[in-house]
């Protein structure tokens, strides 16, 4: 489930960089989990993660409206 939760087309290449690593930190703690509680959290947070990496689009809105 997390590793289709994001696209990585939809973000540069550092971007993506940074995506990867998030997924493969989210899947070891979602194997080193011992409950489905903790499997529920992991995936929480991670995909919380996730969504605070920034899509070439609003990396390019951003930087439209800073030349403004």
């Amino acid at each position: 489930e997390i590793e289709g939760y994001k696209d990585p087309a939809d973000y540069r290449d550092a971007e993506q960089e940074v995506l990867e690593g998030l997924v493969e930190a989210a899947k070891e703690a979602i194997d080193e989990a011992t409950s489905e509680e903790e499997v529920a959290q992991a995936l929480e947070e991670a995909k919380a993660e996730l969504d605070e990496v920034k899509t070439d689009a609003q990396l390019t809105e951003e930087e439209t409206s800073q030349q403004l």
